[in-house]
């Protein structure tokens, strides 16, 4: 009876354990990863070690959110990338919705996607096309500055999180219901994603 059960359960394991591991890009500036070397090899080893992804770091000095849309099409046309963690003050691109311009993650997941500014003033108000999710993109954060890494929460978090991740895997490694082929969105703080609903605004889903 015990070697039929365990016949059974390594069928059902096989694909599992064969399956190749999702993709995901951790973006971030390079003065920010030099800041951040330490703290976040061990974040990356952690994640690697406990859950079915591969974690590769990109540092770069993006100045706008078009270099940085560029930079994750080519990771998911050349890497095959399903998923991308940005870290620290990265490049935003805004979208007026909630009677504010809000950071706009659907600027990165939906390669296809036109973004106008009907009134001029700069912050995109609506899209042409219809969303689809290409990857996911979530954000590690310690201030809401958008222009500041904030150091000392970034190292404060990034080692504390290898602990809470293993505890707590349905919150800080669940699979998003707008991610293509199932990709998991590692939990971080705050994680938000978005899926388009047309102009002017979008629903915004937080985990």
């Amino acid at each position: 009876m015990k070697t039929i059960i365990l016949l059974i359960y390594l069928l059902i394991a096989s694909p599992l354990l064969g399956a190749e591991p999702e993709r995901i890009a951790i973006l971030l500036r390079e003065r920010t990863q030099k800041a951040l070397s330490e703290p976040l090899r061990t974040y990356v080893a952690d994640v690697e070690a406990h859950f079915p992804v591969k974690l590769q770091v990109i540092a770069r000095d993006w100045k706008t959110p078009k270099e940085v849309r560029e930079t994750i099409k080519s990771l998911h046309r050349e890497k095959v990338i399903t998923g991308v963690i940005l870290v620290g003050a990265m490049p935003m691109h805004l979208f007026f919705m909630h009677e504010h311009p809000n950071p706009n993650p659907l600027y990165y997941e939906d390669f296809d996607l036109e973004f106008v500014d009907h009134n001029k003033d700069g912050v995109d108000d609506a899209y042409k096309g219809n969303a689809e999710l290409t990857i996911w993109v979530a954000n590690i954060r310690a201030t809401e500055k958008a222009r500041e890494d904030d150091l000392p929460g970034l190292r404060r978090f990034l080692p504390r999180r290898t602990i809470t991740t293993r505890a707590r895997l349905s919150r800080n490694f669940a699979y998003s219901s707008s991610a293509p082929r199932s990709a998991p969105r590692i939990g971080l703080g705050p994680v938000t994603g978005s899926k388009g609903v047309g102009a002017p605004g979008f629903r915004r889903r937080r985990m």
